[in-house]
């Protein structure tokens, strides 16, 4: 306490002398200062990285709406000198801010003395296009291609997105330039550099087929179009730099939500080269890329760009030694930092002029300020200290759950943290490595990735089942979106091994299919016994006493003996229909085909198997009608719902048949006025259950596979079948199948 207290003494005479300095500065800038200051306006001057177009909306809107008015800036916004690099330009002090991708980064690193502002494009929209013809896919299909793009750094992701899939410069038919709007079309190109919210625009134009490259697709995600300034204006003029960061910003946020009226105004205001078609494009491109909803326009993370500046240090561009935390520190810009302004500091010295009264309160509001930022550090110590204590206590509890646990960047797929049981479990270090190659062992992001759902859904967890190749095991994962100590949103993930579940669900799936068929045959063989014991028995006695018998007697045996073996027959037919089915040994065969052609050579033969009853069968089928569809198969379909409609109906009754177009399908319907299913008939309609059958209205019997060798054949097109029915009104089949118009 004593040496605080000596401390803070010793500050106080320092205080008090440097006030004094000031009082006697303070009376010669009184005496040398204007009677009025100048209230003009501050121009300052932006350094855009291409032409007007809608990539550069924010500012446009910020000048127009009066945003850097507001802030005390008369602003110039200027175009790019294709004679001049945009970062040497602020660099060199004859622009204060500029705008260029990630690679403002890398000339930091390099030594130059620049300070990242914000980071409009969360995803850099620097992309590798491939014409159609070329079969490229992915990097390594590079490799002998003709390819149009930089060497030097405003093709770093590119270069980098390249390095990282082992392909190297060297290995393809480089033409290192930039590319320029006819090297688009030019057909003896394969592959070029592009803005994924530009270029793309002529090829669609033109209607020519291409594929993308993204980097970030390959663990190169890099922010796009970023807004910088030099350490030099932020030193001497903060509060004009936090002025402009502020109305560029504001100029953004209306842009994103206003972009015809700022599109209106580019084509008035800027003459952008580009149609009013071309700018929507460009604004709706940028939109995905800025993802306004998700975050706010402009954030920038530190553990990005230290993951970036990794990128470069791994692929050889600088020494990792350079991106130090004091190195960040600086190249970030912190609008909340205090501010040191040196105009400020003059205004304070004229101010002074006034005597010692307002030094003596300089020297009070000092001694304020170092006790508050002393305040201030040992509460942040704290807070690490204690958030240091917190992460080491939930890894440690981590550690003990026998359950796989990992943490990743939803945006780079790097692997952040994994307990002890998914370490053991991989048998290798997995933190580092990329999600998708170390747990998955594809190369690219899996198809299943949850990223974007808990990400649109941040803080509701998600829970699926997924299969892991590497492990040969199932299991039910749940996702989440936390905040990571170093600020970032990362993906949590807790896997609980379900296989022995998926395995037991399996065998139960195996056994009651073995079981379905049992009971199949046992119910087949219940029904062949009885047709084939009338068939026996009315053959003995034919056999034996055929003389002693009348030919009426004959004849009345020889019909008994028919129907048995009809029945016979029918099963058999059904039988054999379902067990190639089953197995896979029945081909499918669709072609387009008349529905109305189908029905009537099935209803020829229908009606004399009516007739016998007195029942009346009237088609309704548009000629028109066409489905795709197999034509044994829905013969069969057509013929077992008629048959049942006729078998179930009274004497003297009426069956229609209908079609009707249903979206992109073709829906029919059987309907009879016959004597209807009970509730407890009409659920087992579809399976194999003789328990639950009933006769027919002049005691036919049928097989029981007739729906059930039609539910199969309807879904094997991708139509469904279902049945509506009460007892004593009639029933109605419906069956859907795909059209073919």
């Amino acid at each position: 306490m004593r040496i605080y207290k000596e401390s803070t003494h010793g500050w106080s005479k320092l205080a008090l002398l440097l006030a004094t300095l000031l009082t006697g500065i303070g009376l010669i800038a009184a005496w040398i200062a204007p009677a009025n200051a100048d209230p003009a306006l501050e121009r300052v001057t932006l350094q855009l990285r291409w032409f007007h177009q809608f990539q550069f909306a924010g500012y446009y809107a910020a000048l127009e709406k009066g945003y850097y008015r507001d802030a005390g800036l008369d602003v110039v916004i200027q175009e790019r000198d294709l004679r001049q690099d945009t970062v040497d330009v602020v660099a060199s002090g004859q622009a204060e801010y500029g705008v260029t991708n990630s690679e403002i980064l890398l000339h930091a690193l390099q030594g130059k003395p620049l300070v990242v502002m914000a980071a409009i494009f969360q995803h850099s929209p620097l992309v590798l296009v491939a014409h159609e013809h070329t079969g490229i896919y992915t990097p390594h299909d590079l490799i002998g291609a003709r390819v149009k793009m930089t060497r030097d750094s405003r093709d770093i992701e590119l270069q980098a997105m390249l390095a990282k899939e082992g392909v190297s410069l060297d290995q393809l038919r480089l033409t290192d330039g930039e590319v320029g709007l006819d090297d688009y079309l030019d057909p003896n190109i394969d592959a070029l550099s592009a803005y994924v919210s530009n270029q793309p625009f002529y090829l669609q134009q033109e209607g020519k087929e291409f594929q993308i490259l993204w980097p970030r697709r390959y663990g190169v995600d890099f922010y796009g179009d970023c807004l910088f300034t030099s350490q030099a204006e932020l030193a001497s003029r903060p509060d004009r730099v936090r002025a402009f960061w502020k109305a560029s910003l504001k100029g953004w946020e209306y842009a994103m939500e206003n972009p015809e009226e700022i599109i209106d105004l580019i084509l008035e205001r800027y003459n952008p080269q580009k149609s009013r078609d071309h700018l929507l494009y460009e604004a709706k491109t940028m939109h995905e890329l800025i993802q306004p909803e998700l975050v706010r326009i402009g954030h920038v993370n530190p553990g990005r760009w230290r993951h970036i500046a990794g990128i470069f240090a791994q692929l050889g561009y600088v020494s990792s030694e350079k991106a130090t935390p004091d190195f960040f520190e600086g190249f970030i810009y912190d609008p909340a930092q205090p501010d040191f302004d040196l105009s400020a500091l003059w205004r304070w010295i004229w101010l002074l002029a006034g005597g010692l009264a307002v030094a003596g309160m300089i020297v009070s509001v000092l001694l304020l300020f170092i006790r508050q930022q002393r305040r201030l550090i040992e509460a942040r110590q704290q807070t690490e200290e204690a958030l240091r204590f917190e992460m080491a206590r939930l890894f440690s509890i981590f550690d003990s759950i026998n359950e796989n646990i990992y943490v990743c960047d939803p945006q780079t797929y790097e692997i952040l943290y994994v307990n002890k049981h998914m370490q053991n479990l991989f048998g290798k270090e997995l933190v580092g490595g990329l999600c998708y190659q170390e747990l998955q062992g594809i190369d690219r992001p899996c198809d299943f990735c949850t990223n974007d759902v808990i990400i649109h859904n941040k803080g509701a967890s998600h829970q699926w089942e997924h299969y892991n190749p590497i492990l040969d095991k199932y299991f039910l994962a749940t996702d989440k979106l936390i905040n990571w100590p170093d600020g970032r949103d990362v993906r949590f993930e807790l896997a609980i091994d379900i296989t022995q579940r998926k395995r037991a669900e399996e065998r139960i799936s195996l056994v009651n299919k073995q079981l379905e068929k049992a009971k199949l045959f046992t119910i087949i063989a219940h029904d062949l016994k009885s047709p084939l014991a009338g068939v026996y028995s009315t053959s003995q006695i034919l056999a034996e006493e055929a003389e002693s018998l009348s030919l009426e007697e004959i004849s009345h045996m020889s019909t008994a003996m028919h129907n048995s073996s009809k029945i016979v027959l029918e099963l058999l037919n059904d039988l054999m229909q379902w067990a190639r089915m089953s197995q896979g040994g029945m081909e499918f065969r669709p072609e387009k085909c008349s529905l109305y052609e189908l029905t009537r050579s099935i209803l020829d033969t229908a009606r004399d198997m009516a007739g016998k009853k007195d029942i009346a069968i009237r088609s309704d089928i548009p000629e028109v009608l066409t489905v795709m569809a197999d034509q044994s198969m829905i013969k069969t379909v057509i013929r077992n719902v008629i048959i049942n409609a006729v078998k179930f109906t009274h004497r003297g009754g009426n069956i229609s048949i209908t079609a009707r177009q249903a979206d992109s399908f073709v829906e029919v319907c059987t309907r009879d006025n016959g004597i209807g299913m009970r509730e407890d008939i009409l659920s087992t309609a579809f399976s194999v259950d003789k328990s639950k059958m009933q006769l027919g209205t002049d005691g036919e019997k049928g097989t029981g596979l007739g729906l059930v060798l039609c539910k199969e054949f309807v879904e094997k097109h991708g139509g469904r079948i279902w049945v509506e029915s009460e007892p004593g009104k009639g029933t109605k089949v419906f069956f859907t199948l795909p059209g073919a118009s």
